[in-house]
């Protein structure tokens, strides 16, 4: 996806970033070609000298990413930008400075949330075969914590099933994820090997 130039600029991520917020001249930015992904709407690919790097931007925040053509769209699906959206009227279920903080076990709703969580913990056990213990993993628990956080910021119009992941992505993202800390691991056994 990304262009080849035998000539590649050797700026850092922070240089890069500088000479964008400065509004340089010298940088210019450009969709790479052959990209079908919607993500590429709200990112282009960066160019310092019209040469290109191994950065985008995100055009929303005009924040620098490290972006290779290998790493797909990884790095814009994890970039957590908040969206700007234009203040037109005050939404009908705004939240409250409390909603931000942990609620107390003594509200009203806690007893019956409780009670359908366990229900929906005892069904996913049983239909899925899982075990008791699953429900207190670290894993599990994360995937609760951004399941109430999506409720807390898309509310309840969304769909489930839109939500969550197909398998076949959750299993490439486990791939990706699992080949960067063996990256990782590796380019530390080099360097220390190396420093010795």
């Amino acid at each position: 996806m990304s262009s080849t130039n035998s000539t590649k600029s050797t700026l850092s991520k922070a240089e890069i970033q500088g000479v964008v917020t400065s509004n340089d001249p010298s940088i210019s930015f450009k969709k790479p070609t052959g990209v079908r992904s919607e993500f590429w709407t709200n990112y282009s690919q960066v160019y310092h000298k019209n040469i290109v790097q191994d950065y985008i931007i995100c055009l929303q925040r005009r924040t620098v990413l490290k972006w290779i053509s290998e790493n797909g769209i990884i790095v814009m699906s994890h970039h957590n930008c908040l969206k700007s959206k234009p203040v037109t009227t005050t939404p009908s279920r705004q939240r409250t400075i409390s909603s931000y903080c942990q609620q107390p076990s003594s509200s009203k709703e806690y007893p019956l949330l409780q009670k359908r969580i366990t229900e929906a913990c005892v069904e996913y056990c049983a239909v899925d075969g899982r075990s008791f213990e699953s429900v207190a993993g670290t894993g599990f628990m994360n995937l609760v914590k951004q399941l109430i956080n999506a409720g807390a910021t898309l509310g309840t119009s969304v769909s489930v099933s839109e939500l969550l992941s197909h398998p076949s992505t959750v299993s490439m993202e486990f791939l990706f994820q699992l080949k960067m800390y063996i990256q990782n691991q590796l380019l530390s056994f080099y360097f220390s090997i190396d420093q010795s």
